[in-house]
C-alpha cells in the first residue's frame, strides 16, 4: 500500500511557513495580562510541585499576521496556490475483481490493484465535516477559543508524598530482610508483615497514583459550560439507554461530582478490576501468601480517576488517584505568593509567554545526602553473601570488592550536590524574545564570582563563542585516579582469573603490564603536579569563526578551497594560571607517549620502524607562543596536501588549540568581544555566556544558496515561482539576528538570561 508523503509539495510549503512563523513569532510587542487574575499560575495551591504554561496565544498569532515579511511570503502565488489546492496523494486501492467492479482480468487472478488521486484537506477538512454535526459549530468554536489563550499541566502535591512514602516503606522493607539472615523465607515474610502493619497509615494513604491536570483558558466560559452540560446529558442517555451487557455493568463508574462547588464528569477505575488471580502463589507459603494479600489489599483499595470540569474560564482534565485537589486555594496559600514567584510577579503584568516551574520537593525526589551510602552498604553486603561460595583469585576479587564499593559510596557522597527549585519564564521585548531561568540547586562545580576575561581573546567577533568559568577543585581529578587505579587493579586480577595457572597467556599479560606500569604512573604524576594545577584560572572557551580566503595571503589556501571563499576556523581556548607548568606537562606527556610508543614497536612482530610524535616548532611572537609543525618542511618533502594544521598557543594567561595560525595571532589580541545585545554586560561576575552571530552567518550563507537557486532556474530544475518563494523565504530567516545567553550567581540562585535577537521588522498591514 502506498502511504500519503507528509514532504509532499503543499505540506514543504506549510512547513515552511511554520518556520518562517517560528523566527517571526517573538519580534511584535503584545499586550500583557495578569498573572495573577488571568493565569492558571495565580490560582494553584502554594505546594504545587510542577506547572508549564504557554499562553498569548492570540496575541503571538496577530504577531504573526501582521509581520510584513510573513505575508509578503504567503501572498506569492506560488504559495496560495499550493496552499489552497491541497495535497493529491496517491493511494493505492484493492478491488476484489467478482464484487467491486465489472473489469477483465486473467483466469488465475481475483484481485488487481488501481492507483486512483484523492483530494484531501487534512485537518481543514475534519473541522468543516465536525461543523455539519449536532453542536459542531459550538465545538469548533470551543476549539479556537481553547486553543486561542493559554495552555498548561500540572501535578498536585502527590508527586512528592507518594515518592518518599514508597521509599520508606521500600526501606523498611530493606533493613528488616537484611537484619535476619539466618530465619527461612516463611519466618521472614511472617515478620515482616508484623513490621509493616506497626507504620503509620499515612504513609500508606500517600501511596497512590499522583494526580495530573491538564487544561486550557477560554473567554468564553458560558460557551464551555453548555456543550460540558451537553456532554453530561449525552453520557447519561447513553448509559440509561444502553442495553449492552458491559455497559450496564459499568454504569457506576461514570459520575458527576462536586468539587468546591464545580460539576466534574467523572470515570472512577478501581484497582479491585485489576486480574490479581493471574498471580501464580503455587510455590508461596502460607506467610508469603499473607504478606502478598497485605498489598494486594491496598491496590485494591486504590483507583484511577478521570475528572472533566469547567471552573471559571478555565477547562481541566485530572488524571490520578483522587480529585480532592481541584479544590481552590483559599487565602495567601497560592503558588503564586511563593519567595520563589516573586520574580515573576516583578513581570506579572507585562507579556509573559510562557512559565516552567518545579519545586524544591519535587528536585528532591530520590536524592538524600547520605541516603544512598545505605544501598552501597547493602550492594556490599550482597557481595559478601556471594564471595562466601568463591574460592581462589575469585574470592579474594569478591572480599576486596565489598571493601571498595562502601569507600566508593563514601567518595561519592562528598560530590553530591543538593538540588533545588526552577523557575523559567518567557518575556516579550521590542526586537525578540527574553527567556529569564532561576536555579536554586547547589552547583559547586561553577564559579560566577570574576568577569569572563577570556571572552577578551576570542577575535573579537566571531560568529559562535561559548565560554564559561568552573570551579578549581583538584579533588575531582583525585578522586577520578584513586579509582581509576583500583579498576586497573580488578581488570589485571580478572584476567589472571581467566587464564589458568601456568598459561602462556599470563606471561605475555604480565611482560606488558610491566612495560605499561611506569608510564601510567608517570602520566599520573604529570597530570597530578603539573597539568591540573596549570589551570586553576577554570576558564574555557569554544570559539567558531571564518576567514574570507580571498584576502588571504597564503596563496596554497585559497588553491584548495577554489569554490567557495570562507574557510571556517576552530579555537579551544583555556585561562591558565601557570605557563611553565603547562609548557612542562605538555613536553612530558609527548615524551612518556613516545617511550610508549617505542616499547610498543619493540614488543611488536612487525620489523617496523616507531611512531612517535615530533616536538612542535616554537615561534616566539607578540603576546606569547606558537606551536605548530613546521609547514614550509612538510611541503616540501610533499605533504603539501594538508593546507592547514592545527597551532597551539601558551601565553602568561590562557593556552589555545586552533585551526590556523591566523586565528592563533587573533587569540593572542586583546579584543574586547563585539556583540550587538547592549543589555548584555561583558563586564559583569558570570559563570556561563554564550553568543551566535546569525546576521553574520546568514551573510555568509545566503549569498551561496541563493547562487544555488538561480543555477537550478538557469538549469530549468526549477521555476521562476519556487526561485521567487525560496528568496522571500530568506528574507524572513535572515530576521533573525543573534542568540546570546549568560549565567550569573547572585542572592544564592544562578540566574540564567537567555536573549534572542531579531531584526527590525514594521507593523503596518501588507494589503
Amino acid at each position: 500500500m502506498t502511504l500519503p508523503s507528509f514532504f509532499s509539495s503543499s505540506a514543504r510549503y506549510r512547513l515552511l511557513l511554520v518556520l518562517s512563523c517560528c523566527f517571526l513569532l517573538f519580534c511584535q510587542p503584545l499586550q500583557g495580562a495578569d498573572l495573577r487574575t488571568d493565569s492558571i499560575v495565580g490560582q494553584l495551591p502554594i505546594d504545587t510541585p510542577f506547572v508549564a504554561v504557554s499562553r498569548l496565544h492570540r496575541e503571538q498569532y496577530e504577531a504573526i499576521k501582521s509581520n510584513p515579511a510573513v505575508q509578503k511570503l504567503i501572498q506569492l502565488e506560488v504559495f496560495q496556490k499550493q496552499w489552497k489546492e491541497g495535497d493529491k496523494k496517491k493511494v493505492r486501492v484493492k478491488i476484489q475483481g467478482d464484487e467491486a467492479l465489472e473489469i477483465e482480468v486473467e483466469a488465475d487472478k481475483t484481485k488487481v490493484k488501481v492507483e486512483v488521486d484523492v483530494e484531501t484537506n487534512d485537518f481543514k477538512e475534519f473541522l468543516e465535516t465536525l461543523k455539519e454535526t449536532p453542536h459542531g459549530e459550538e465545538i469548533v468554536a470551543f476549539l479556537k477559543d481553547a486553543a486561542t489563550h493559554e495552555v498548561f499541566v500540572y501535578g498536585d502535591s502527590s508527586w512528592v508524598t507518594m515518592p518518599q512514602s514508597f521509599q520508606f516503606v521500600m526501606n523498611t522493607m530493606q533493613r528488616f530482610s537484611g537484619s535476619n539472615p539466618d530465619l527461612t523465607d516463611d519466618e521472614k515474610a511472617a515478620k515482616l508483615l508484623d513490621k509493616l502493619k506497626t507504620l503509620p497509615i499515612q504513609q500508606y494513604l500517600n501511596i497512590q497514583l499522583p494526580n495530573i491536570v491538564f487544561g486550557c483558558q477560554v473567554e468564553d466560559a458560558q460557551r464551555a459550560q453548555k456543550l460540558f452540560g451537553q456532554l453530561k446529558e449525552t453520557i447519561e442517555k447513553q448509559l440509561e439507554n444502553s442495553d449492552d451487557e458491559t455497559v450496564q455493568a459499568y454504569r457506576d463508574s461514570f459520575q458527576v461530582q462536586m468539587v468546591d462547588g464545580v460539576e466534574y464528569l467523572t470515570v472512577k477505575i478501581p484497582g479491585s478490576w485489576i486480574p490479581f488471580y493471574l498471580i501464580d502463589r503455587s510455590e508461596m507459603t502460607r506467610n508469603q501468601e499473607a504478606l502478598l494479600e497485605f498489598f494486594l489489599d491496598g491496590i485494591r483499595k486504590r483507583s484511577f480517576i478521570m475528572a472533566l470540569g469547567v471552573r471559571d474560564h478555565s477547562v481541566l482534565l485530572s488524571l490520578g488517584g483522587d480529585i480532592k485537589h481541584l479544590n481552590r486555594p483559599t487565602g495567601e496559600k497560592r503558588l503564586i505568593d511563593h519567595p520563589h514567584m516573586a520574580k515573576l510577579l516583578e513581570m506579572a503584568d507585562q507579556k509573559v509567554t510562557s512559565v516552567t516551574y518545579y519545586s524544591e520537593g519535587m528536585a528532591q525526589i530520590g536524592w538524600k545526602k547520605d541516603g544512598n551510602l545505605k544501598g552501597y552498604e547493602n550492594w556490599a553486603q550482597e557481595i559478601c553473601n556471594q564471595s562466601e561460595e568463591s574460592e581462589g583469585i575469585a574470592k579474594v576479587i569478591s572480599d576486596q570488592a565489598a571493601e571498595d564499593v562502601v569507600e566508593f559510596g563514601r567518595d561519592l557522597q562528598k560530590f553530591q550536590s543538593k538540588p533545588g527549585a526552577h523557575l523559567g519564564y518567557s518575556l516579550m521585548t521590542a526586537d525578540g524574545l527574553d527567556r529569564v531561568s532561576y536555579n536554586w540547586s547547589e552547583h559547586p562545580e561553577r564559579d560566577g564570582s570574576q568577569p569572563l576575561t577570556i571572552l577578551d581573546h576570542v577575535g573579537g567577533h566571531p560568529l559562535l563563542v561559548v565560554a564559561g568559568r568552573k570551579a578549581y577543585r583538584p579533588e575531582v581529578y583525585e578522586f577520578r585516579s584513586k579509582w581509576l587505579t583500583r579498576t586497573w587493579w580488578y581488570i589485571n586480577k580478572g584476567v589472571l582469573a581467566f587464564y589458568p595457572e601456568g598459561a602462556n597467556e599470563r606471561f605475555i599479560y604480565a611482560a606488558i603490564q610491566d612495560q605499561i606500569r611506569p608510564h601510567l604512573i608517570e602520566f599520573d604524576r604529570i597530570t597530578r603536579e603539573l597539568f591540573v594545577p596549570a589551570f586553576c584560572d577554570g576558564q574555557a572557551a569554544l570559539v567558531i569563526d571564518a576567514v574570507d580566503l580571498r584576502e588571504e595571503p597564503n596563496e596554497l589556501i585559497k588553491e584548495d578551497f577554489p569554490t567557495y571563499p570562507y574557510l571556517p576556523q576552530v579555537g579551544l581556548i583555556w585561562g591558565i594560571s601557570d605557563r611553565e607548568k603547562l609548557v612542562e606537562a605538555c613536553d612530558g606527556y609527548r615524551k612518556a607517549l613516545n617511550q610508549l610508543l617505542v616499547k610498543a614497536s619493540v614488543m611488536s612482530p612487525d620489523d617496523e620502524e616507531p611512531i612517535v610524535i615530533p616536538k612542535p616548532t616554537a615561534e616566539e611572537v607578540e603576546g606569547g607562543t606558537l606551536y605548530h609543525q613546521d609547514l614550509k618542511k612538510m611541503i616540501a618533502e610533499g605533504e603539501n596536501e594538508i593546507p592547514v594544521l592545527p597551532v597551539g598557543v601558551v601565553s602568561d594567561t590562557l593556552a589555545a588549540i586552533t585551526s590556523d595560525k591566523n586565528f592563533a595571532m587573533k587569540v593572542l589580541e586583546s579584543n574586547k568581544l563585539d556583540i550587538d545585545v547592549p543589555e548584555t554586560r561583558l563586564d559583569q561576575a558570570m559563570s556561563c555566556f554564550s553568543y551566535v552571530d546569525l546576521e553574520r552567518f546568514w551573510s555568509l550563507l545566503k549569498p551561496r544558496l541563493l547562487e544555488d537557486v538561480e543555477q537550478k532556474v538557469e538549469a530549468g530544475e526549477m521555476n521562476e515561482e519556487r526561485a521567487e518563494f525560496a528568496r522571500a523565504f530568506w528574507d524572513v530567516v535572515t530576521q533573525l539576528k543573534s542568540v546570546t545567553s549568560t549565567t550569573v550567581h547572585e542572592d544564592d540562585v544562578w540566574i540564567q538570561r537567555s536573549h534572542i535577537r531579531f531584526g527590525e521588522v514594521g507593523t503596518e498591514d501588507v494589503e
